[in-house]
């Protein structure tokens, strides 16, 4: 069974083109490790993202040493590169709960990120832009 999400409206810093907001895809997931589970996450749906990405305050409010898991470097599309730490957490979207190893990084502009590895390698994604709002529809892979 597939459900269907709209894209969330983002308001722009600097408006561009007089366009005020942007949309994006986006869930609100919660993780949960050591009997503990984050406040709801605003997440960014990524599918050129290689991996999920959560702020690092929210590995430590679910009682993680975020800096002893094993260090990840990543880069985005302007070259800057950020660090990360590995650690493994359940996720929850809605009905749907699984493990997954996520990177917790202290230099992220969002609480979330969904990535290929953690969340697109669960669920298939597909994406439309002909209503208003977009949305973009998920559906759980069985064996995953």
């Amino acid at each position: 069974m597939s459900i269907t999400y709209p894209y969330t409206s983002f308001v722009l810093s600097k408006p561009e083109a007089g366009q005020s907001f942007v949309w994006r895809p986006a869930l609100t997931v919660v993780l949960h490790e050591n009997h503990r589970k984050s406040a709801p996450i605003r997440s960014l749906v990524d599918t050129g993202s290689d991996r999920c990405i959560f702020d690092g305050q929210i590995g430590e409010s679910l009682g993680l040493r975020v800096r002893d898991g094993q260090e990840y470097s990543f880069g985005g599309v302007v070259g800057a590169v950020a660090t990360g730490y590995f650690h493994k957490v359940r996720m929850q979207l809605g009905g749907s709960s699984y493990e997954t190893t996520v990177v917790f990084c202290y230099e992220l502009s969002v609480g979330g990120i969904l990535g290929q590895l953690g969340f697109f390698d669960h669920f298939v994604a597909t994406f439309d832009w002909t209503p208003n709002p977009p949305v973009f529809e998920l559906e759980r892979i069985p064996q995953n």
